[in-house]
C-alpha cells in the first residue's frame, strides 16, 4: 500500500492518485522468489465475478525483468492475474496467477466459477477454475485460435503476429467470443468442448475499410456481439447464431471499451481519440448521444482540445451513473446519464458531474456489486532516476546502475501499474476532487502568453525542429559545467559531442527538460502531436517486450503497410513487397495516429502549420523505411546513396497523406548505415535553394537519427562505432546551425533540437530527462535555465512563434519556454567544431577547428559481435535493456560492471592502449573542466 503523495510526471502533469477520501492504492507485487522488488506494470483489465465477491486484475505490460543475480528468465517475464476478495469493499489480495502472455481480454463466466484470459500473441485463450483445494488454477491445455504459424506470424499485413484481445461471453455461458486484433475477425469458442467453433470476418471486402483492429467485445442478451474496431471508428454487430456481420455503427475516433446496460438496450462506447462516449440505441443501431468526458460543462480548455483518452467504462447498479476512465488525465469522470441515455425516459442531457484523480494512465474501471466502491487499474507510474530505480543503495546505483542487483533500469521496467480502490465520493468531496484533477492537468485556467512571444510575433518567421533518438541528459551533457549533470553517467561528453556542448554554452543550458515519451513509439507521438493515442499506450509495452511480432505503428505504418498511400497501386509503386490486396487496410486511416482535422481533431504539428497557412518541409520524419533493410540483391532495395539527388533516386516515401507533397524525396530516413553528415548535406542542398529564392519554409522538421546507433558491421564511411556515430550526429547538428547562422534567415529563425525520448541511457534526475538545444538570432545567450519543461512546452513554444493553434490539451496548457527567448536580435554566428574522433573515419571532412586525432573505443567488428542479433532496421526494434547495458558497461568509466564490448582501436597501425589513452584522456579532461 502506498501513501498519499503528489507525483510530477514527465508530461508536465501531476498525480494525486489516492486523494479521494478513503482511497487505498495497491502495488502489483507478484511475489517472485529472487526478485522481491519486482512490481508489475501495465494493469489492463478488471472483471468482477457475478456474485460480486472476487475482483480480477489482468496485466498486459512490458514486465520483463532480471533477478537480483542479473539473470533473466521466464519466471521474471510473465503477465499476471491478481485475485482480490472484495466482499468488504476494500480489495484483499488472495492470489496471483502467472500467464506467459496476455492482451486486454478478461471475462468471468456468468454461470460458472471460472474465467477466461486472452493469450495475446500466443493466439489462444486460457481458462481458469477452482482446484479441489478451492484455489484458482489454469485448466490445461489452453484453447488455440488457429492463426499462428510456426514462425509466430499469422496476423494480417507483413510479418505480424496474431493478437487475441477482448473477450465476451454469452449470458448462458455457452459461447466465448474473442477479438482477433491483428486478424480483423472474432473467434467463437465452445467452452464445454474447449475448441474453436468458428470465426467471423469483420471486414466488408470489396476494397472498403471496416472491421479493422477489433479490440473489445460485449455480448447482449439477444446473442449479438458488438465489437469495437479501432481503425474504422465503428462498432460491428455480429449475429452469433447465424455467424455474420449484421450492422456497422459509426462512432468516434479509436473506440476502445464498450459495455451494455443490463437490458441490452443501450451500448456505451469509449472513443479514446475523440474524448467522447457514444451512446447507441441497440434497437435502431443509432448513436443517440455523444457525451464529452473531459470535464464538467464550463471547463472550456479541457473540452476545446483533446487528450483525455477515455478508454474504460462502468455503470452504477441503478444505471444512472457512468464511470469513465479518462486515461490521458489520470482520472475517472463521473457522468450523470440522462433519461434517454439510461433508457429510463426521453429527456435530459448526460453530462460530467465530477472527476476523481487516479494513478497514471488508468486502463480499467469497475464498481462493487453494491455500487459503493470503485476500482481503477492504472498502467504506469512516474519512473524516477534510472541510476537508482527501485533500489535504495544510491551510491552503488550511481556508480553501477547495470551491475547485478541494480538491473531493470529501462524506462518501461520502471513504470509500475497499480489498483486504486475508493468509496464512491458524495457531491461535496467530488467537487474538490474535480478541482484537483483540473489543477493536476493544468486545465483549471487559460495560461497567459508571455510578453516575449507577443513581441516576437512576426520577427520569428521560421522554426527548424530537429529530432534525434533516445539519449539522456547525463549521457551527453553530464560533464557540462554549471549545470546539474552526473559525470559518473557520461557516455560521450565534451570529447565526442563538442557541438552539443557549445550550443548549450553559447545559448541556453536547460538541465530540467523531460521527454514526455518513454520510448520512440510514444516519443514520436508526443514530439509531433502533443499527446499519445490509447492504441499506443496499450500496445507499445508488448511490442517493446518482444511479445510476438508487432509492427511499429507509431509513424504512419500499420501492420508494416504505408497507410499514407490510399490505394494498393500507390503502395506497390512505393514498395513492391506490399501485398496487392485492395482489402488490406483500404484508405489512409492510421490506427496509431491522433485524429486529424478531417476527423474533428487537430492532427500533427505540420497539420497545424498547414491550417495556419505556414509552409512546411519534412526531412526524414514519418517515412516508410522498409526498403532500406531489404537484401541488397532485392530489386526493391533502396541503394545506400550518399547524394541520391545526383541520380534523382527517390529514397523517402512519407507515411502521412499530409506529408506527401512536403517531404524531401532525397533525404534518407531512419537507416543506421548512413551517417547524418550526408543527411545534413542533402538538407543544405535545399537550404541553398531557399537562400536563392529568399523563401525558407516556415516549419522544417529534420530527423537526425544516428544517435540511436547501430548497424556496426555495415555502416559506411567508417562511422561504425558508438563514438563515431554519436560524433557524426553531433557534427551534423553543428553544421546545420552553422549554415543557418551564416544565412539571411538567422535573424528570424529559431532552431530547436531534442530527442524524441530518453530510453537508451542513464540519468540521475529521471529516466525521461534529456537535452534540449535552442539556437537562433532571438535566442538567449550564455544562460543556465533549470525551469522544468517537457515536450509539450516545446510544441507550445513553436506554436506561439509561428502563430499556430495548440494540438491537444497537454501543449495548450504547457508553459512556453519564454526564458530561452529575447526580443533583441544577436547575429553572432555559430561555428561547428569537428569532433576529433571523426578523423578516424573516411567522411570527406573539411578539417578545421578540430583538435588532434582521436580513436573510438572498440572497433566495428567488436561492436557488431556484442550486438549480434539486434535488429537496427527501425527505431527501437532492438532489445533496449540489453543494448543499454552494453553501452554503459563499455563506455562509462569506473562502473565496476564487466566490459562487454571489445576495446581495441578501430584504425590500423594504432595501438589499442594508445587509442584508449587518447580518447580516455580527452574524456577525463572534459570531466574536469
Amino acid at each position: 500500500m502506498l501513501g498519499t503523495t503528489l507525483w510530477g510526471l514527465p508530461t508536465g502533469a501531476a498525480l494525486t492518485p489516492d486523494a479521494a477520501p478513503g482511497a487505498i492504492l495497491l502495488e502489483l507485487d507478484p511475489h517472485l522468489a529472487g526478485a522481491p522488488d519486482l512490481r508489475a506494470g501495465g494493469a489492463m483489465a478488471l472483471s468482477l465475478s457475478p456474485d460480486g465477491r472476487t475482483l480480477l486484475l489482468l496485466t498486459s505490460g512490458y514486465n520483463r525483468f532480471y533477478d537480483v543475480s542479473g539473470a533473466a528468465g521466464a519466471a521474471f517475464s510473465g503477465e499476471y492475474v491478481f485475485v482480490y476478495d472484495v466482499t468488504e469493499g476494500a480489495p484483499r489480495e488472495v492470489g496471483v496467477l502467472s500467464v506467459p502472455n496476455s492482451f486486454f481480454g478478461l471475462v468471468h463466466d456468468p454461470q460458472r466459477d471460472r474465467f477466461y484470459v486472452s493469450g495475446g500473441p500466443d493466439d489462444l485463450v486460457r481458462e481458469f477454475g477452482r482446484d479441489p483445494g478451492g484455489q484458482w488454477a489454469e485448466r490445461l491445455p489452453p484453447i488455440p485460435l488457429g492463426h499462428s504459424t510456426a514462425q509466430g506470424l499469422g496476423g494480417l499485413g507483413i510479418d505480424t503476429s496474431p493478437l487475441a484481445a477482448g473477450i465476451g461471453m454469452t449470458r448462458q455461458g455457452d459461447l466465448v467470443v474473442v477479438a482477433n486484433h491483428q486478424n480483423d475477425s472474432v473467434s467463437l469458442i465452445d467452452p464445454a468442448a474447449r475448441t474453436k467453433a468458428g470465426e467471423v470476418a469483420l471486414a466488408p471486402g470489396g476494397g472498403v475499410a471496416g472491421g479493422e483492429f477489433p479490440l473489445d467485445i460485449t455480448v447482449v442478451a439477444s446473442r449479438r456481439a458488438f465489437v469495437t474496431c479501432q481503425r474504422d471508428r465503428e462498432v460491428v454487430e455480429v449475429d452469433l447464431d447465424r455467424r455474420f456481420v449484421t450492422r456497422r455503427i459509426p462512432v468516434g475516433g479509436e473506440p476502445t471499451r464498450l459495455l451494455s446496460n443490463a437490458a441490452g438496450s443501450r451500448l456505451f462506447v469509449a472513443n479514446a481519440n475523440s474524448d467522447t462516449v457514444s451512446v447507441v440505441d441497440v434497437a435502431s443501431g443509432a448513436v443517440i448521444s455523444s457525451i464529452p468526458t473531459a470535464s464538467p460543462p464550463g471547463s472550456g480548455i479541457a473540452r476545446a482540445y483533446r487528450g483525455s483518452n477515455p478508454n474504460a467504462l462502468a455503470l452504477s447498479p441503478d444505471e444512472r451513473t457512468l464511470y469513465v476512465a479518462n486515461a490521458g488525465n489520470s482520472a475517472v469522470a463521473v457522468i450523470g446519464l440522462s433519461e434517454r441515455d439510461s433508457d429510463t425516459g426521453a429527456g435530459g442531457t448526460s453530462e460530467v458531474r465530477g472527476l476523481i484523480p487516479t494513478g497514471f494512465y488508468p486502463h480499467a474501471v469497475a464498481r462493487s456489486a453494491d455500487g459503493r466502491h470503485l476500482y481503477v487499474a492504472h498502467g504506469k507510474s512516474a519512473t524516477g532516476p534510472n541510476p537508482g530505480g527501485p533500489w535504495s543503495d544510491s551510491r552503488r546505483s550511481s556508480l553501477e546502475p547495470y551491475a547485478p542487483g541494480i538491473a531493470n533500469q529501462f524506462s518501461l521496467q520502471l513504470t509500475r501499474g497499480g489498483l486504486l480502490a475508493l468509496p464512491v465520493p458524495s457531491a461535496e468531496p467530488l467537487a474538490k476532487l474535480t478541482a484537483q484533477v483540473l489543477v493536476n492537468n493544468g486545465l483549471d485556467r487559460v495560461p497567459a502568453i508571455p510578453p516575449v512571444f507577443t513581441a516576437l510575433r512576426g520577427s520569428v518567421k521560421h522554426v527548424i525542429y530537429v529530432v534525434g533518438e533516445n539519449r539522456t541528459y547525463d549521457q551527453i551533457l553530464g560533464d557540462l559545467e554549471g549545470a546539474d549533470g552526473d559525470r559518473h553517467l557520461v557516455h560521450w561528453g565534451q570529447a565526442i559531442t563538442p557541438n552539443h556542448h557549445a550550443l548549450a554554452r553559447a545559448f541556453v543550458t536547460l538541465d530540467r527538460f523531460f521527454d514526455a515519451g518513454g520510448v520512440s513509439g510514444d516519443g514520436w507521438e508526443w514530439t509531433t502531436s502533443g499527446r499519445t493515442t490509447d492504441v499506443a499506450e496499450k500496445e507499445i509495452p508488448l511490442e517493446y517486450a518482444g511479445r510476438g511480432r508487432h509492427s511499429y505503428d507509431w509513424e504512419g505504418m500499420n501492420r508494416n503497410v504505408n497507410v499514407g498511400l490510399s490505394t494498393a497501386a500507390a503502395r506497390l509503386a512505393a514498395n513492391p513487397h506490399t501485398p496487392a490486396s485492395p482489402d488490406l487496410l483500404p484508405g489512409t486511416a492510421d490506427v496509431g495516429a491522433v485524429d486529424g482535422p478531417s476527423e474533428g481533431g487537430r492532427g500533427f504539428l505540420w497539420d497545424a502549420a498547414l491550417a495556419a497557412g505556414v509552409t512546411i518541409r519534412n526531412y526524414g520524419a514519418f517515412l516508410d523505411d522498409t526498403r532500406y533493410s531489404l537484401p541488397k540483391s532485392d530489386p526493391a532495395y533502396l541503394p545506400l546513396l550518399r547524394t541520391p539527388y545526383e541520380s534523382r533516386t527517390r529514397v523517402a516515401f512519407p507515411t502521412r497523406a499530409s506529408l506527401q507533397d512536403s517531404t524531401d524525396p532525397y533525404y534518407r530516413g531512419f537507416d543506421m548505415e548512413l551517417p547524418d553528415y550526408w543527411r545534413v548535406r542533402e538538407w543544405e542542398r535545399e537550404f541553398q535553394a531557399y537562400e536563392r529564392s529568399g523563401d525558407l519554409p516556415g516549419l522544417e522538421i529534420v530527423r537526425l537519427p544516428h544517435d540511436h546507433l547501430g548497424q556496426f558491421d555495415s555502416a559506411i564511411d567508417g562511422v561504425n562505432t558508438p563514438d563515431t556515430q554519436i560524433a557524426d550526429n553531433d557534427y551534423a547538428l553543428g553544421l546545420l546551425v552553422e549554415r543557418v547562422s551564416h544565412s539571411p534567415f538567422w535573424k528570424d529563425t529559431v532552431i530547436v533540437a531534442l530527442e524524441d525520448d530518453a530510453q537508451n541511457g542513464s540519468d540521475h534526475v529521471d529516466a525521461h530527462r534529456s537535452f534540449l538545444l535552442v539556437a537562433g538570432g532571438h535566442v538567449r545567450r550564455g544562460a543556465v535555465v533549470s525551469t522544468v519543461y517537457s515536450t509539450p512546452s516545446v510544441l507550445r513554444t513553436i506554436e506561439l512563434l509561428l502563430g499556430l493553434e495548440p494540438l491537444a490539451q497537454e501543449d495548450a496548457v504547457a508553459p512556453p519556454m519564454a526564458e530561452v527567448l529575447v526580443t533583441e536580435v544577436d547575429l553572432r554566428p555559430f561555428t561547428a567544431t569537428l569532433p576529433p574522433v571523426l578523423l578516424s573515419t573516411s567522411l570527406p571532412l573539411q578539417v578545421h577547428n578540430a583538435g588532434p586525432p582521436a580513436f573510438p573505443r572498440g572497433d566495428a567488428a567488436g561492436w557488431a559481435a556484442d550486438t549480434a542479433g539486434f535488429d537496427f532496421s527501425h527505431a527501437d526494434a532492438l532489445p533496449a535493456e540489453a543494448f543499454n547495458r552494453v553501452l554503459y558497461c563499455s563506455l562509462v568509466e569506473s562502473t565496476g560492471c564487466r566490459s562487454v564490448a571489445s576495446v581495441p582501436a578501430c584504425v590500423a597501425g594504432v595501438a589499442p592502449e594508445e587509442s584508449q589513452r587518447t580518447i580516455g584522456g580527452m574524456l577525463a579532461a572534459s570531466r574536469h573542466e
